[in-house]
């Protein structure tokens, strides 16, 4: 990825894990994972978490204008809405507005939706993510290391 496209994803996962108000031990690895691929030292996190709140969604086409960058933003909103195992109104109503923002349509968004789940999979296979995760990805049928379906 790109330098901006690097800050814009870490801040938009950092606002969509606040989203319903709390911020859980899942997604704060997922949001460790995402820092430490892009080389973010900690006043880099920091700095960024306080820019979260401030995200101009509509004007994110202008800012990235090819399309796969804006489909990494919703893959990586998707992520994080799937990090915590739970499904809140607050990140219905952000995924939406991200939706609208970027112009989604609905096989962009099932196949963001399905890339999200591959990588929380492969993530809770590589990074030993906390039962939660493991307890979302069953709820949606994806298969995790270590864990037999059905378990």
């Amino acid at each position: 990825m790109s330098g901006y496209l690097d800050v814009m994803v870490y801040r938009l996962a950092y606002r969509m894990a606040l989203a319903d108000g709390e911020m859980s031990a899942n997604e704060a690895t997922v949001l460790d994972v995402l820092a430490k691929s892009f080389g973010f030292d900690e006043a880099t996190r920091e700095q960024l978490a306080e820019e979260a709140e401030r995200i101009d969604y509509d004007n994110l086409r202008r800012v990235f204008p090819e399309r796969e960058q804006q489909l990494t933003l919703f893959e990586t909103a998707c992520l994080l809405a799937m990090a915590d195992g739970r499904s809140d109104m607050d990140e219905w109503q952000l995924a939406n507005r991200l939706t609208a923002a970027l112009k989604v349509d609905r096989n962009e968004a099932a196949e963001c939706l399905q890339r999200a789940r591959s990588r929380l999979k492969e993530m809770a296979g590589q990074h030993d993510l906390s039962a939660e995760i493991q307890e979302n990805l069953k709820k949606q049928g994806a298969f995790v290391p270590g864990v037999k379906p059905g378990a």
